[in-house]
């Protein structure tokens, strides 16, 4: 739980000191330059990832993916919702909309953390994740979606029904992308995606919630 909560506060920080730095600096690209690095982290863990996938199901077996096929899996599976991360910020007021759309997402994935631990009895998926529980999504979907309409009007300028939709969009596809991550990591036998953040373990146990939920924040934040 504490890794979690320190994950969170980690990301939300980040963020937070990218919107301070710009306000004080104007620099746009100050912020960009940051998701860059991270983006740029995540693939080689990712790459990593799949190469120790590769090695557990290859039993000795001739590697036919290869560095390139594997740098292009990790890059397409970071890259490109990393590049809706780049879309939205670059949009009026995008860093509060980044923040807005990590806010959602993390505090989807923290009340699924609560919740199960305090009430939790159904597996949701074993195989994959054996600590998530039904009963866990549940909570974290409901405080997900209530953090998305409890920021959205000053965050985005939507009113409350916008703010709701959008939170019944985001939340689950936060779940979804913490469950694809636990899948990959079982899959090559490790526990943690990296060692760069004591206490989180690698960039993408970071932004696990937060890569899938991109694509689909940055085309409901921006609609006219």
């Amino acid at each position: 739980m504490k890794s979690r909560l320190y994950s969170s506060a980690v990301l939300i920080s980040i963020v937070i000191s990218a919107l301070a730095l710009d306000h004080v600096f104007t620099v746009v690209w100050f912020s960009v330059a940051l998701i860059a690095v991270v983006l740029s982290l995540g693939v080689a863990e990712c790459r990593t990832l799949f190469r120790l996938q590769a090695e557990r199901r290859s039993l000795g077996a001739p590697d036919r993916m290869g560095v390139v096929g594997r740098a292009a899996l990790a890059t397409g599976c970071i890259g490109l919702p990393g590049a809706f991360l780049f879309a939205l910020r670059l949009e009026d007021n995008g860093l509060l909309l980044l923040l807005y759309l990590i806010a959602v997402a993390k505090m989807t994935d923290n009340g699924a953390l609560f919740v199960g631990r305090l009430w939790g009895r159904h597996k949701l998926a074993p195989k994959i994740s054996p600590a998530k529980t039904v009963e866990g999504v549940c909570g974290g979907l409901a405080v997900g979606i209530l953090t998305a309409v409890l920021l959205g009007p000053c965050c985005t300028g939507f009113d409350s029904a916008c703010a709701l939709f959008i939170g019944t969009v985001i939340s689950p596809l936060a779940v979804l992308g913490d469950l694809v991550e636990s899948f990959v990591k079982r899959q090559a036998g490790v526990k943690d995606s990296g060692s760069r953040m004591p206490g989180i373990g690698g960039v993408l146990d970071l932004m696990d919630s937060v890569l899938l939920a991109a694509p689909a924040g940055y085309l409901l934040l921006t609609l006219k």
